[in-house]
């Protein structure tokens, strides 16, 4: 009688330690058309830490769009992750980016393509410009407040392929040095794209099974990662729309791989 006691008692503490949280890091969106968010993302507000990765917090605006706070406390709106080449696309809009994000090791995300930074003195032209072409010619780099000093933009599309660098108003302005990431996908048609390389789970996407951060290091300064058998869908089961804040279960809770969903 004790030894099955104490055998049950193993049993629900792997468990609740082994599993831990899995039921609350279930995938959900901000909505239907949005991306799908599992680890290493977590929404904040929604999932505990655990969920996912130091840096990868996302929120739900009251649009249903879904937001990554940089740590400039630039925003992005995610449009669409790719779990599999470890990228995401963020809307066109962003007049303004995090600086960051154009230097290695500075961020958990890098910028993906060509881009040239300049040096500009403050210009109202040049900041009208980038609000009127937003996203594929010309962004500032943050900070985004106003500065009194020379400010650093970023031309996106340097090579002419949505507009022309010897368009965009830079007289004054010093070219600092060009950028260049080669993106995952050379066909892909989508400029401003971000990668990260930190947390990798590739290679779990390759063997088709979910990622998560080892319970030992989920209070660690350098997290560790590692692979688990992807839960089978039960009958009904559902995970949560975060439609303007409120929680409705209408999607099975499935994973998705290579585009594709699994179960």
């Amino acid at each position: 009688m004790n030894f099955l006691f104490w055998l049950l008692l193993i049993v629900e503490l792997d468990v609740v330690n082994g599993g831990a949280g899995l039921e609350d890091c279930k995938q959900t969106r901000c909505s239907t058309e949005g991306p799908a968010i599992r680890f290493p993302f977590r929404l904040v507000g929604w999932q505990p830490e655990h969920c996912g990765y130091p840096g990868f917090d996302l929120s739900c605006t009251n649009n249903n769009q879904t937001v990554l706070h940089m740590p400039s406390s630039s925003k992005l709106f995610v449009r669409m992750i790719n779990y599999t080449s470890q990228e995401f696309v963020f809307e066109e809009g962003a007049v303004c980016l995090a600086r960051e994000i154009f230097h290695y090791g500075s961020s958990p995300f890098q910028f993906v393509g060509n881009a040239s930074l300049f040096s500009c003195p403050p210009s109202i032209v040049r900041d009208q410009y980038a609000t009127n072409n937003p996203g594929y010619c010309l962004a500032r780099l943050s900070p985004c407040h106003s500065n009194p000093g020379n400010q650093i933009y970023a031309a996106l599309a340097p090579d002419g392929k949505f507009c022309s660098i010897d368009e965009m108003p830079l007289v004054s302005c010093t070219k600092v040095r060009d950028y260049s990431v080669a993106l995952a996908d050379r066909d892909s048609s989508y400029v401003l794209t971000l990668r990260w390389s930190k947390p990798s789970c590739q290679h779990c996407q390759e063997t088709r099974k979910a990622c998560k951060l080892k319970n030992e290091f989920t209070n660690q300064t350098d997290p560790q990662t590692e692979c688990f058998d992807v839960p089978k869908a039960k009958d009904n089961a559902t995970y949560p729309i975060h439609n303007n804040g409120q929680n409705h279960q209408l999607m099975p809770w499935v994973v998705e791989y290579g585009g594709k969903r699994l179960l």
